[in-house]
C-alpha cells in the first residue's frame, strides 16, 4: 500500500476563512489525485481524503501533532510513502515528520507531481 503524503496546513492553529478555504482547495486536489491514482491500479491511502471531511463536520484539529500519531500508524503499514508535490509541500512541518519516520522505518519515499 502507498500512503500519499500531501500539505494540507501550514497555519493550522488560524481558523481564518481564507485558511480554511486554502485547507479545502488542497483536499480537493488530494482527492482528485487519490482517485487518479487509485483508477491506475495503485493501492493509495491518503490521510486528507480520509480526515478532512470529519475534521470539518466534527471541528477537529487540522494540527499534524494532532494527527501524527495515527498517521504514522498508517505510515508503519505501507509499502511505501509518495509525497504530492502541491505548492507549500517543502514547508510543511507534517510532510517534514512523515518522511523522517519513513525513513526512520527504511520505507520507500517517491515524489509525484500533483
Amino acid at each position: 500500500m502507498i500512503y500519499l503524503a500531501s500539505v494540507y496546513s501550514l497555519n493550522a492553529t488560524s481558523q481564518s476563512e481564507s485558511d480554511k478555504l486554502t485547507r479545502q482547495i488542497r483536499y480537493n486536489t488530494v482527492m482528485k489525485k487519490t482517485a487518479e491514482l487509485l483508477k491506475a491500479g495503485h493501492k493509495v491511502f491518503s490521510p486528507i481524503t480520509h480526515c478532512h471531511p470529519m475534521s470539518v463536520l466534527y471541528d477537529m484539529p487540522a494540527t499534524f501533532d494532532f494527527w501524527m500519531e495515527l498517521d504514522c500508524h498508517y505510515i508503519a503499514h505501507c509499502d511505501e510513502v509518495w509525497v504530492l508535490k502541491m505548492k507549500g509541500w517543502q514547508e510543511s512541518n507534517g510532510i517534514t515528520r512523515e518522511l523522517e519516520f519513513a525513513i526512520m522505518n527504511n520505507i520507500p519515499i517517491k515524489y509525484i507531481k500533483a
